[in-house]
């Protein structure tokens, strides 16, 4: 799983881990804290499902849920090669991709949804912090419903980000038991 990752000293160069969590239970969320400023970049890996049904996955930094400061736009690619788009220019948070859920989309329990964030200008306090999303969605393994989704974005603060909140947009859908995601940084 962490192949792409350098592993680095204190002085050397390459990603670090920073952070990781697993979950033992089924949890509104998972929240990374106290990052610290010193990093070019972040990036969190993992694998997502939630409890129940798919559901898009959505990220906020420093708890803000201010309307109007997000902005995305996410394509996904069918297996069929057809694409659409899905976006907003003012929300409260950010869709970054979609994951399977455990009873209505997954091909099997153990399905789960690769999860890629970039972030870039997380410390910078004079550009707005950036993000780009990838992620894959295997849902009834047919064809159609392969879903290979890319997406971009940005938070309109000029504040350096010291937490991130991942979390399923639906509020009544939480992310599974056992999935576990890492932040690195560079």
């Amino acid at each position: 799983e962490d192949w792409f990752v350098t592993k680095s000293t204190s002085t050397g160069s390459g990603w670090r881990q920073i952070d990781s969590t697993t979950l033992t239970a089924a949890s509104t969320g998972i929240a990374f804290s106290s990052i610290p400023a010193t990093y070019r970049s972040l990036m969190v890996r993992g694998y997502m499902k939630t409890d129940t049904g798919g559901d898009n996955i959505s990220i906020r930094f420093n708890g803000d849920a201010t309307a109007g400061n997000y902005m995305y736009m996410r394509g996904n690619m069918t297996g069929d090669g057809l694409w659409f788009a899905l976006a907003s220019t003012g929300g409260t948070e950010i869709f970054t991709v979609s994951a399977e859920g455990d009873a209505v989309n997954s091909p099997s329990t153990s399905a789960a949804s690769a999860y890629l964030l970039e972030i870039e200008g997380y410390a910078d306090t004079l550009v707005w912090t950036s993000i780009r999303s990838r992620g894959f969605v295997g849902r009834n393994l047919t064809t159609s419903d392969m879903q290979m989704q890319d997406g971009i974005g940005y938070w309109k603060s000029v504040e350096p980000v010291t937490s991130i909140d991942i979390y399923p947009a639906t509020t009544t859908i939480n992310l599974a038991p056992s999935i576990t995601l890492t932040l690195y940084a560079i």
